[in-house]
């Protein structure tokens, strides 16, 4: 600037001043969260911003009255501001589940402002009605592990996992049980073992749904062994049989059956069961007899084990 007097006189070292027209409203970005919250997420969420431009003096930060979507129909409510970059705010979430606008508002020297903002989808609540099935009880070969998402339609099917813990059987009994490991269905499980299934999905706010079952399946393929003690030569009248039996793959012997066929061959008669260790019968010798004469009739009584490999788990033995 540069005075001049009545008689033309110039000021000889004018005023100055320089500016920055500055008319341009700034931008900023809401960088967590984006779009949803779910169950893992703190009640007091950090909410985040961030702007490129460097005259930004502050950041506020606001959240929606409403559930309308951008805040179409409510009104904004300031929970926190910021001088400072990386700008950020504390954000009491809403307890319920629903849609929350928030917004950020950047404000630069020159006071020109500019917002972003976005539709969070509160989600909490795991997908329910998820399941998974398998046998429970004997095996053999492969079979099948069912599992279904439920009802839920923000289930993602592409986050399903099913998972596999292997125990030992023994006795019949599922016992010592290891860590979970991936598996696919249908699955199948080495004689001697048993195994637990569980499976999880999650939905689209990342929110996991994990189901078990009680079921066991178990497997035993291996056939039992048995012995039965030499009752002698010659018999007659009422005898006792003994016999041995075991079972190596884990289910237990659930009894030993014991038969008698003629010496000379013809099919196996039952003479009597025993489910009870140390194993044994009585044996009516007369009622043995295939004729009346001689009393001497040989019997010929099995001294092991079928040859053919049990597939019925707890077989009983034949002796």
């Amino acid at each position: 600037m540069r005075a001049v007097d009545a008689a033309g006189n110039a000021d000889a070292t004018p005023a100055n001043h320089s500016w920055v027209i500055d008319a341009g409203a700034p931008s900023v970005q809401i960088t967590d969260p984006t779009t949803y919250l779910n169950g893992s997420d703190p009640n007091n969420y950090v909410v985040t911003a961030t702007t490129p431009d460097a005259d930004v003096t502050h950041v506020d930060f606001f959240e929606c009255s409403d559930a309308s979507t951008s805040c179409a129909t409510g009104s904004w409510i300031q929970f926190g501001s910021d001088n400072n970059s990386p700008y950020s705010a504390n954000w009491s979430t809403p307890a319920f589940d629903g849609a929350k606008a928030i917004r950020a508002l950047a404000v630069d020297a020159a006071t020109n402002t500019g917002q972003d903002v976005r539709t969070i989808t509160i989600d909490r609540t795991a997908p329910g009605g998820v399941t998974v099935d398998y046998p429970n009880g004997y095996v053999t070969g492969s079979y099948a592990i069912t599992t279904n998402d439920g009802p839920d339609s923000d289930v993602k099917p592409s986050t399903g996992s099913l998972e596999r813990r292997t125990g030992d059987l023994v006795n019949d009994a599922c016992s010592s049980y290891g860590a979970w490991a991936a598996v696919a269905s249908p699955d199948a499980l080495a004689s001697g073992k048993c195994a637990q299934y569980r499976y999880s999905v999650a939905d689209n706010a990342g929110n996991l749904a994990l189901v078990t079952s009680s079921n066991e399946a178990k497997s035993d393929t291996a056939a039992p062994t048995s012995t039965l003690a030499d009752p002698g030569a010659n018999l007659r009248q009422t005898i006792t049989l003994s016999a041995g039996a075991s079972d190596t793959d884990g289910s237990g012997v659930d009894a030993v059956a014991f038969e008698r066929r003629p010496a000379g061959g013809g099919s196996w008669t039952t003479i009597g069961t025993d489910g009870t260790s140390p194993y044994s019968v009585s044996f009516d010798m007369t009622s043995a007899r295939l004729r009346p004469t001689p009393p001497e009739t040989t019997r010929q009584l099995p001294v092991s084990s079928p040859t053919a490999a049990s597939t019925t788990p707890r077989r009983a033995p034949r002796c």
